[in-house]
């Protein structure tokens, strides 16, 4: 991989260029064959040969499979292992009902003897376009051992002292695993709580789980919300979730100490990646170490690059922090850009320093400079702005001092800054750049306005900022969201408020970039590639909010929808019907009966959804301060 781009001179010998050479020239200790960073577990990995979990019929803890024979000490020479993420759906018992074990048997079963393919997820598929599917013949390349906690960690009381050896030695295990499962189906329980993969996104642990996974050289992840629902995730920038520190922890011992984990698993593959000589991998991820990290205490940077000596000089403090941010990065120069055409500004974005990016611009860095390729790490494609990528990982300072920079808040050839604060539930952002004069209303090709893509993201806070700025647009914004990922039981509640159509069929035209990308991944599903975008653009004309939340397997949504009255008979141009695609998806109990004409269980989902967000909702305004940046005089500079 070159260091520098086409045209362009090559820098002079860099200290990270050296450093990384010094790396290179070390003995690969620590890492498999698959170059996944290695880590020691302070407690044997136990896994399941999965043909005797596919067996099972109860959930039964560790010292019974233990004393049964049942598990197997794991070793890379055995085969392939794969790591199964959950939410506990019991009190005491991770799943008494056997509800979430009976979706995980079924989807194995599927993955190794039907699937050929797990496609990437719909999110995955528009964020990078060029991805290709996982063939499932990996998974039956090798015998294949399963991790699951219940299973894999002692249980016993007396055994608490190897349990917690355990769970923090859980990084170590993913690192070891191929594969790398998150099992979310919805369920509600005996005691009337509902599971969704947006509950498991929430939890702390599962947080941690996903980093350390997304963190490693192998960052792809399959989830499974059903039998046949399976998704591959394979870009971490847009996948479910948050940091993990801003995730939700049962004991707070465990938040102080999984900072210290998650930062070691960040240094790990720092270094992993710069032994690889991946060096826009690596800019990116150490400046993201600031949003990977956020919510935790506060901790050390890592700096991985010795050798820095600061000026002594009384420069000013935004001047000082470049020669450094250059030492650590390998740039010489504000104008560089490197193999992915990312220029310092843009990690610089990434990073979020407000004072960093006030001495770029000082040195006359262009404040609206273009990426020109993906970097997959972050998410971010070729055209995309530092502002853009500000408002993205919610780095509120930075996008004040680019708006007063003079960075455009109207440039649309990436997508309208606009847009890419609402693909975040950046609220604040969006109100910077409409008081900096961005147009709330601006669509985006035509076609795509903020309103939508807040919809089709869940970015609730968007949507009520968009109200308060009357920038509200609700052709099929209920559609958008249950095809996407805005399918919850509040966002039905939020957008009915606001007089969204329940029952409006979706109407796709030619002539918008949307209806064309909907007819060429209809054409794909007919030729046989049924992804999971291809497989809802198929059919999409006169789909309704309720037959997308079913094909989408968002059924706590439909629940809301049905219990908003939506029309249970209505049917897309494919024919399918609300019962017909619910049987044939295996969805929950539930949600069939109440297409059957018994709604009580169907209720009691959407009461339960709606009060755990106002609970939420209260603690929120609780811990916030009310956020208010009227008169900032950045701002009042740059109008």
């Amino acid at each position: 991989m070159p260091w520098f781009c086409r045209g362009e001179r090559p820098p002079a010998s860099t200290s990270l260029e050296e450093y990384a050479n010094f790396l290179r020239e070390r003995k690969d200790e620590g890492h498999d064959g698959k170059g996944i960073v290695v880590q020691s577990p302070s407690f044997p990995m136990y896994v399941v040969p999965v043909e005797i979990l596919l067996k099972m019929v109860e959930v039964c803890p560790h010292e019974e499979l233990m004393d049964r024979g049942l598990l197997v000490e794991f070793d890379a020479s055995l085969g392939n292992a794969a790591f199964v993420s959950h939410q506990w759906v019991g009190a005491g018992h991770p799943d008494p009902n056997y509800d979430q074990m009976r979706v995980l048997q079924d989807a194995l079963r599927h993955l190794l003897y039907k699937a050929e393919v797990v496609y990437p997820s719909i999110v995955s598929e528009i964020a990078l376009s060029s991805t290709k599917g996982l063939p499932t013949a990996e998974l039956k390349s090798a015998p294949l051992f399963i991790w699951y906690d219940y299973f894999s960690c002692p249980q016993r009381e007396d055994h608490k002292p190897q349990q917690m050896h355990a769970i923090h030695s859980i990084p170590a295990y993913v690192a070891r695993c191929a594969f790398f499962f998150g099992l979310c189906p919805v369920i509600l329980n005996a005691s009337e709580q509902v599971f969704t993969q947006y509950t498991w996104a929430e939890r702390g642990w599962c947080r941690i789980e996903k980093a350390c996974r997304e963190l490693s050289l192998n960052p792809t992840w399959m989830i499974i919300r059903g039998a046949r629902e399976i998704d591959l995730v394979v870009d971490p920038a847009t996948s479910l979730g948050g940091p993990p520190g801003e995730g939700q922890f049962t004991l707070m011992e465990d938040h102080r100490t999984l900072a210290g984990v998650l930062l070691r698993a960040l240094e790990e593959t720092l270094v992993a990646k710069l032994t690889a000589h991946d060096v826009a991998g690596y800019r990116a991820l150490l400046n993201l170490q600031a949003v990977h990290m956020r919510g935790f205490p506060a901790h050390r940077e890592i700096e991985l690059v010795p050798g820095y000596v600061g000026s002594e000089s009384s420069e000013s403090e935004a001047s000082s922090v470049v020669p450094r941010f250059f030492h650590q990065n390998g740039f010489t120069s504000v104008r560089e850009v490197d193999s992915v055409g990312w220029s310092p500004l843009h990690y610089a974005a990434i990073r979020g320093d407000a004072v960093l990016i006030e001495g770029l611009l000082a040195q006359r860095a262009d404040p609206n400079a273009k990426t020109r390729k993906t970097n997959r790490i972050t998410g971010f494609r070729r055209g995309d702005s530092a502002l853009n990528v500000c408002l993205f990982y919610k780095h509120n300072g930075a996008v004040r001092q680019l708006i007063a920079g003079r960075a455009r808040v109207d440039d649309a050839f990436g997508g309208f800054p606009a847009h890419a604060a609402a693909i975040s539930d950046n609220a604040e952002g969006l109100r910077l750049v409409c008081q900096a004069g961005a147009n709330p209303r601006q669509s985006f090709l035509g076609a795509v306005y903020p309103f939508t893509i807040a919809c089709m993201f869940g970015a609730r806070a968007v949507i009520e900022e968009l109200r308060a700025l009357d920038a509200v647009y609700l052709k099929e914004c209920l559609v958008y969201a249950m095809i996407f990922r805005g399918g919850t039981a509040p966002m039905v509640q939020q957008l009915i408020s606001m007089r969204a159509d329940v029952n409006e069929p979706s109407s796709t035209s030619l002539s918008t970039p949307l209806g064309f990308l909907f007819l060429l991944k209809s054409l794909q599903y007919r030729f046989g590639s049924p992804t999971p975008l291809a497989r809802a653009a198929y059919g999409v004309e006169g789909r309704t909010a309720l037959l997308s939340a079913i094909m989408t397997g968002q059924y706590d949504a439909a629940a809301a929808l049905i219990v908003s009255r939506a029309q249970l008979d209505l049917r897309d141009s494919s024919g399918f019907s609300a019962l017909g695609l619910a049987e044939s998806m295996s969805a929950p109990e539930f949600l069939v009966k109440a297409l059957l004409g018994q709604q009580a269980a169907c209720e009691t989902v959407v009461r339960v959804m709606l009060a755990k967000d106002a609970i939420a909702d209260a603690e929120e305004e609780e811990d916030d301060d009310d956020g208010s940046i009227d008169g900032d005089p950045l701002i009042e500079e740059r109008v």
